[in-house]
């Protein structure tokens, strides 16, 4: 494929779309989450914690957009571009996707140096770590989608690691605490990866080894049940904990969603599965966000 050609490749939604807003809260929940339970008080250090979302943002944003860089390369998600040589200002050409991820890492990794002069330079190392294994997912033949290890992928650089960061900023950082509080976060990335999986068992057959191809579809599907599940035994055990007032009860509106996106799965049709996914972005933006309503009300009563 010529450069020539490559650059008139052009992404048939716009910027916005590219970045993938609905899965922005995977990374944004457990940065707040991790954020409040570090510090336990609403007396936070608030232009620490914006500039600590931000940086996300920015992150995963970079990381979506080389994602579909790097299928694309590869020769997946074609139906996803078109050829043209006409200019299209709202959507994305091939050629100027690196750079604009370029663009984000470098704005984030900036706030990020300003951030460990605040408190530790060890989070310059864990944010590299995390940025490494998100681009890694889709970079490459030997891709950690493409070996089978999304689901490891997402549950580390996404539900483990923006805790202990949350923790490192805030000076509180006791390894057994940010595997616990970040354990709902990694089971919810596993089923939000899982999903996609499912969703393109067959697109993705000649291109990748993903888990429910190794396992097979059905154990997928229970696999799925099994990680829909393990968020509310977190919220068991921390009311049990931490002998929080029944605030927690909204915490477990979500597990309607849960059961959406199972039910969706189960069904094993293709439409379906793709509802399943979104439902399951849905299933994620919820539970962190009444998990953070939970944490706040604890906080304040």
């Amino acid at each position: 494929m010529s450069e020539q050609f490559v650059k008139r490749f052009i992404f048939r939604r716009n910027w916005f779309q590219l970045a993938r807003p609905l899965t922005l809260s995977a990374s944004l929940g457990p940065m707040i989450v991790g954020f409040l339970l570090a510090n336990r008080s609403l007396d936070l250090d608030y232009l620490l914690l914006m500039m600590f979302l931000v940086t996300g943002l920015f992150m995963q944003s970079s990381v979506n957009m080389l994602n579909d860089y790097f299928d694309f390369r590869s020769g997946q998600d074609v139906n996803r571009w078109f050829y043209s040589y006409k200019r299209h200002k709202s959507c994305p050409t091939l050629e100027q996707i690196p750079w604009v991820a370029l663009i984000l890492v470098g704005i984030g990794s900036l706030i990020t140096l300003y951030m460990a002069t605040m408190t530790t330079y060890f989070i310059i190392v864990v944010g590299i770590i995390g940025l490494g294994i998100g681009v890694w997912y889709s970079a490459s033949p030997y891709s950690l989608a493409a070996l089978g290890l999304g689901e490891v992928a997402g549950a580390i650089s996404l539900g483990f690691l923006p805790v202990a960061i949350a923790f490192l900023l805030s000076d509180q950082l006791i390894w057994s605490e940010v595997l616990f509080v970040s354990f709902p976060f990694i089971a919810l990335m596993v089923t939000m990866v899982l999903s996609n999986n499912l969703r393109d068992l067959e697109k993705d057959k000649g291109f990748r080894k993903t888990l429910p191809m190794r396992i097979g579809e059905k154990r997928g599907v229970v696999l799925l049940a099994i990680f829909l599940t393990l968020p509310y035994l977190f919220l068991i055990v921390f009311h049990l904990t931490f002998a929080t007032s029944y605030f927690g009860v909204i915490a477990f509106i979500p597990m309607l969603l849960a059961f959406k996106v199972f039910s969706l799965f189960k069904s094993y049709e293709p439409k379906e599965k793709v509802k399943g996914m979104q439902w399951a972005g849905y299933h994620h933006w919820t539970f962190s966000t009444s998990l953070i309503v939970w944490i706040v009300l604890e906080l304040v009563f």
